[in-house]
């Protein structure tokens, strides 16, 4: 019989924590040891995070629970759970086969049938056969956000390795797209879909599951012991009806249907913890959207502000900030934080992408109201201000200078010469955010680092206004109004940074 059990078999990729050496292990040893291993180290950041979530349900579906901070606090301190992991695992083992004949692991084996009945209808021609393997996964994306690139897949026929089938189908039903599927016409957006995805990161993999378990009074059921609901259904969302096709005795996928699922739950209900969320002026907030033209850590200060009174931050980092002075007291002072994502919308809206990031995550960023947490929005705010002053001075030097009326209108889409912007400005926020980590209330040593970040906005600012203003052919007109439009920045600048 074919079958490929996860909990048996190695697909998941990690790092070992004693040495940091590659290694793939299977679901009962993530789960039953996880103090040997560092972090999952999955090449797709949609699968890891994915992964991660699969992980989290397992355990809280074996612990069922914990519901406080106190319950979940005892567990971790006493001992890792393994045994009652373990426990539940072997109870459940013929739900984790990926091609179980009647119940394979996070599919509807019913497709099959759909499939053949669509097709008696159909003509020869138009009858349908199941997509190539690779349609389950994403294009391959370049990991830096710096330039984005949409790529296809390599080999439109190329089969799966069934772990990274396996890996794949996991990432679908959390980051999937609206769009038309085989089966069922259109289906809605995954649960994660559009969304920055937020986990908090220990030592090793023990510790990451402890800050991440996310306590709750409704711990509801995972997809595989019946339908999907409470937080145990959310971390195991079904938003696609998908069935592999295996080859080789089950060691590789060749073929794949996906037809529509359930559509994602009602957020307001059901906060997701692993979301970001900003105040906003017409709502009571909105959670932080990954958009292809903004680097991630221009949002980082949602992810610390932790108010669950005005629901805004992550659940799960306010959470997780709760335990971090329980843990080794010599290595707790900070943790770290990975986001992940990947565009929501239809399938034809956006170029695919995904992006995954990580940040620090001192302890004293997630306090209320904290004033590390308010200088750090601080400075952000001032490199949008100046990016608003820069747009303005770059359109008043080209049109000041340029009686071409259509070079007026054009020139907002046509010339963007903000991207070199940002992207100069990365290197200095990433040290200005490591040191407000390390000195959280050391004021000295904050004034300084912010001196530093002055000068790198100016200096950013000044260089973009140079490079975009070559294409300029000075002449008596256009000369006096480049002359004017960088005096108009510089005393903005200097409003901005006195």
């Amino acid at each position: 019989m074919t079958t490929y059990n996860l909990l048996t078999e190695k697909w998941m990729p990690v790092t070992r924590a004693k040495d940091g050496a590659f290694d793939t292990v299977s679901l009962t040893d993530a789960v039953t040891e996880p103090e040997g291993i560092a972090a999952l180290a999955d090449s797709n950041p949609l699968a890891e995070i994915a992964t991660l979530r699969l992980l989290l349900a397992i355990i809280q579906a074996a612990l069922n629970g914990p519901t406080s901070d106190t319950d979940r606090l005892h567990r971790f301190q006493k001992r890792f759970p393994a045994d009652e992991v373990a426990g539940y695992l072997e109870k459940h083992r013929h739900s984790f086969d990926l091609f179980h004949p009647t119940a394979p692991f996070f599919q509807d084996p019913t497709l099959l049938t759909a499939l053949e009945e669509r097709n008696q209808k159909a003509t020869p021609s138009s009858r349908m056969r199941p997509n190539p393997a690779v349609d389950l996964g994403f294009p391959q994306m370049a990991a830096a956000q710096k330039i984005l690139h949409s790529h296809a897949h390599h080999g439109a026929d190329r089969d799966l390795d069934a772990g990274e089938a396996a890996r794949l189908l996991l990432a679908h039903q959390a980051f999937a797209r609206a769009g038309k599927v085989q089966i069922g016409g259109s289906a809605k957006i995954s649960p994660l879909s559009g969304a920055l995805v937020v986990a908090p990161e220990g030592r090793n993999l023990a510790e990451t599951l402890l800050l991440s378990l996310h306590t709750s009074n409704v711990i509801g059921s995972p997809v595989w012991a019946g339908p999907a609901s409470g937080w145990l259904g959310r971390l195991t969302w079904p938003s696609r009806r998908i069935l592999l096709f295996p080859h080789d005795n089950g060691r590789r996928v060749t073929r794949v249907l996906i037809g529509t699922g359930r559509p994602p739950p009602d957020e307001e209900p059901n906060r997701e913890p692993m979301f970001a969320y900003y105040p906003a002026k017409r709502t009571t907030r909105r959670k932080v959207l990954v958009q292809p033209e903004r680097a991630t850590w221009r949002d980082v200060a949602a992810l610390y502000q932790s108010d669950q009174t005005s629901n805004i931050g992550a659940d799960i980092l306010t959470n997780a900030a709760r335990l971090l002075p329980y843990l080794d007291p010599l290595h707790s002072h900070m943790a770290a934080v990975n986001v992940y994502g990947a565009p929501g919308g239809g399938q034809k809206d956006a170029p695919a992408m995904w992006i995954r990031d990580r940040f620090p995550l001192p302890a004293e960023f997630l306090e209320p109201e904290s004033p590390a947490v308010a200088e750090l929005t601080g400075r952000l705010s001032e490199a949008d201000r100046v990016d608003a002053a820069l747009q303005k001075q770059l359109t008043a030097a080209f049109q000041r200078g340029n009686k071409d009326l259509k070079l007026k209108r054009d020139y907002r889409p046509t010339v963007r010469p903000l991207a070199a912007y940002w992207w100069a400005l990365e290197p200095a926020f990433r040290i200005l955010l490591a040191q407000y980590a390390a000195h959280p209330s050391n004021r000295t040593h904050l004034d300084a680092v912010t001196h530093v970040w002055a000068d790198a906005v100016r200096t950013a600012a000044l260089d973009c206004f140079a490079k975009a203003t070559q294409a300029i052919a000075l002449s008596p007109r256009s000369a006096p109004a480049l002359i004017r439009a960088r005096a108009d920045l510089e005393r903005t600048l200097n409003k901005i940074f006195p």
